[in-house]
């Protein structure tokens, strides 16, 4: 076991959308599609999203064919942002971690 399996976790196994799924405790929608639909559906169940990164909020982006999720382990205090996500450069089912740039962040949907 990789550690980030969920029985109600319909994410398809090794993507980013599953690793979030999982890191937020299973407790978001699970037919939330694929990562570039995250922040709408989100929005449409009631959750606030924004530009303002926070601990615990989910980060999104529409880049890329399928769009990107990450989840914020932290935000520094010159506003970088700490993340870690699943099947980002590395392959599927392989997480990583990154520190995202204040200036960067401002670019992503946060949802909280």
């Amino acid at each position: 076991s990789n550690g980030y399996a969920s029985g109600s976790n319909l994410y398809t196994s090794g993507q980013c959308t599953y690793y979030v799924f999982d890191r937020v405790g299973g407790k978001i929608g699970s037919t939330w599609g694929n990562a570039n639909n995250w922040a709408s559906a989100a929005a449409a169940s009631g959750y606030t999203v924004n530009n303002t990164p926070k601990a615990g909020a989910i980060m999104q982006t529409t880049q890329g064919y399928y769009g990107h999720v990450a989840y914020v382990e932290g935000v520094n205090s010159n506003g970088s942002v700490r993340v870690s996500e699943m099947n980002y450069g590395h392959g599927a089912g392989v997480v990583t971690s990154r520190t995202i740039s204040a200036n960067q962040a401002g670019s992503y949907n946060f949802i909280h």
